[in-house]
C-alpha cells in the first residue's frame, strides 16, 4: 500500500486511477534496504557460520536464514521512520 499526497490541483476520489511519483534516489534506496543488504548479511552469516562450524552447512544455512529474519523484523520497527523517508506525490490524473 502507498500513500500518496495529492498536489497542485489534483483532487483524486478513492479507487480512481491515478499516476504517482518519487525520486529515482528513493528506489535505489529502498532496493539497497529490501535486497542488498540482507543479501550481504546471509551471505556473510552464511560464510562465517560456515567456517566457525568447520563445514556444518545445515546449521550455517540455519543461521542464515535467522540473521535475514532478524534483519527483517528489525526492519518492521522502523515502519513510520522509513514511510516518513519515502514519500510520493500524485502527479496527474490517470
Amino acid at each position: 500500500l502507498i500513500e500518496a499526497v495529492a498536489t497542485g490541483s489534483v483532487c483524486p476520489q478513492v479507487g480512481q486511477t491515478v499516476t504517482i511519483e518519487g525520486r529515482a534516489s528513493m528506489g535505489m534506496k529502498a532496493v539497497r534496504i529490501a535486497f542488498l543488504y540482507p543479501l550481504v548479511l546471509l551471505i556473510a552469516a552464511l560464510v562465517l557460520t560456515d567456517r566457525l562450524t568447520g563445514g556444518n552447512e545445515p546449521l550455517a544455512a540455519l543461521v542464515a536464514l535467522g540473521v535475514a529474519t532478524v534483519y527483517y523484523v528489525a526492519l518492521s520497527f522502523f515502519r513510520q521512520r522509513l514511510r516518513t523517508e519515502f514519500t510520493f506525490s500524485v502527479v496527474d490524473e490517470a
